[in-house]
């Protein structure tokens, strides 16, 4: 749901951005109106593409999350199990992420962070 919630705030930023400067904005341009950063390949677009694993998917987006915002995000992602499949089945998982791809959860995160 985090995840959910990051990619959400960062998709609404984006398009701020892209209102205010035009579709041709730069990524180090976009980058400064942004919160926090979600590295390539680390929204939850990317998530929902995968077929397998989403638990392994998950844990490395979310880390590669915490590596690219060491002081935005410190110790608030830090390290979730979520590749644990005898904690999480790999099918109560892939329901969740199939949930929660119906919401939209952005707005809320933007003040909390």
């Amino acid at each position: 749901m985090f995840l959910k919630c990051l990619s959400n705030t960062w998709d609404e930023e984006q398009a701020k951005a892209v209102a205010k400067f035009g579709k041709d904005i730069n990524e180090e341009s976009a980058a400064d109106l942004h919160s926090f950063q979600i590295t390539s390949g680390c929204h939850w677009a990317d998530l929902r593409r995968a077929t397998e694993n989403h638990g392994v998917v998950n844990q490395n987006i979310m880390q590669r999350i915490d590596e690219a915002n060491p002081t935005r995000l410190a110790q608030i992602i830090g390290s979730v199990p979520w590749a644990y499949n005898n904690k999480k089945p790999a099918e109560r998982l892939e329901r969740l992420v199939d949930h929660f791809s119906q919401r939209n959860s952005g707005r809320t995160l933007e003040h909390r962070i």
